[in-house]
């Protein structure tokens, strides 16, 4: 897509935006109008645009890229699971490590007291 398209885009949909701003400050829109309108827009035009923008001519570069994409993905989630095994690991060993600190800082408190006694 060509910059100059794209940034019509963008005008276009802030113009669009606009006008749904101003309609509703003057009150030409109900409220249920309103939610109406959004469920339409929700569960009809969002789902045919999104299967429009995905409809594309096949070729094997493009087979290609979306296998090379789904491995990058596989290999993401691996390296996020072994990170977060790692920082829960390292949790569980500091929240031991200061609970035996204080268990033996209680100790050797009690120790000192007992032999200065």
């Amino acid at each position: 897509m060509a910059l100059g398209q794209l940034t019509n885009q963008i005008v276009l949909m802030f113009v669009l935006m606009l006008v749904g701003v101003l309609i509703n400050k003057l009150g030409f829109m109900q409220a249920q109008t309103s939610n109406d309108l959004t469920n339409i827009l929700l569960y009809i035009v969002s789902p045919c645009l999104i299967i429009g923008a995905f409809e594309q001519h096949y070729s094997a570069s493009r087979m290609q890229q979306l296998m090379l994409v789904c491995v990058g993905i596989f290999i993401f989630y691996i390296i996020e699971i072994f990170i977060s095994s790692i920082v829960k690991l390292s949790a569980t060993l500091m929240a031991y490590s200061y609970n035996w600190s204080r268990k033996l800082n209680q100790l050797w408190h009690n120790i000192r007291w007992t032999t200065i006694a």
